[in-house]
């Protein structure tokens, strides 16, 4: 995978976790600013998903490592 699709990926990994946190917390519309409530649900949300990508580079550039070293 060259670099233009591992942007790729990141960015529709990154587009479906707003769009899963922000329906998971968000619970209507009535108000102009997010609840305190909302605030803290999207944080929790986005870090969760932030550790969750990063643990998934970290085993995406392992096997990478290792399936560089079986084909020679």
């Amino acid at each position: 995978m060259d670099n233009a699709d591992q942007a790729r990926m990141q960015m529709k990994m990154q587009f479906s976790m707003v769009n899963s946190c922000f329906g998971d917390c968000v619970e209507s519309f009535r108000e102009a600013q997010l609840s305190a409530n909302e605030k803290q649900c999207l944080t929790n949300c986005g870090n969760r998903g932030m550790q969750t990508m990063q643990i998934f580079g970290q085993i995406s550039q392992q096997m990478e490592q290792q399936g560089a070293g079986d084909r020679f």
